[in-house]
């Protein structure tokens, strides 16, 4: 009696190690990196481009003050939730939410009342949407040094105040007031700025 009591605690012992396996699994996949390698294979993308997405995603997340979130297959939220980071799609050179629709132009990327950055010149490659009447540090998102075009969208005539940092806040240019926008290529500014304040009026 005494050995099958022992026999039935092992296999009821056994079964609660396979349920908390398979609650393991499960748990697995439905993690946020699996549901992101799902929304990409919805969209069309390949396993590989996926990975090199997913990659890319890792990179520039590591870039950023720590508490930033991954909210897409393609998009980052910065900690304090007044930026969103967007990477291009695998062979896109225009960054956009990957369920949204490919935009018409480059200018279309930027919605209605953001101010928009892009480390690409001619309003491509990674893009940063600003909504909040705040100071960006770009360190903070690891784009410091490295903005080359941006686009102002913001509500009729608002305009965005750009800085350098050397050791206080250098007053650089401020853009034409929305709707406006303007490649740096060619200019002592082309990644070179540190701070961008929008929402100036």
């Amino acid at each position: 009696m005494v050995k099958l009591r022992r026999f039935f605690a092992f296999i009821g012992m056994a079964g609660t190690l396979a349920a908390i396996s398979l609650g393991g699994a499960s748990a697995a996949s439905a993690s946020p990196v699996n549901a992101y390698a799902a929304q990409a294979a919805a969209a069309g993308l390949t396993e590989q481009q996926s990975h090199s997405l997913q990659s890319q995603v890792d990179d520039q997340m590591k870039r950023m003050k720590p508490g930033a979130v991954q909210v897409s297959a393609n998009q980052i939220r910065t900690a304090d939730g007044d930026a969103l980071i967007t990477l291009p799609l695998p062979g896109e050179k225009v960054a956009r939410a990957i369920n949204a629709a490919e935009p018409i132009s480059a200018f279309a990327s930027c919605p209605y009342k953001y101010m928009c950055l892009y480390d690409g010149t001619g309003y491509t490659g990674l893009m940063m949407q600003l909504y909040t009447c705040k100071f960006y540090n770009l360190g903070d998102v690891g784009l410091n040094d490295r903005l080359s075009s941006y686009i102002n969208n913001q509500t009729p005539g608002t305009a965005g105040d750009f800085y350098n940092w050397e050791e206080f806040w250098a007053w650089k240019f401020s853009s034409a007031g929305a709707y406006s926008q303007q490649s740096l290529l060619g200019s002592p500014y082309n990644n070179y700025i540190d701070g961008v304040y929008p929402c100036y009026n």
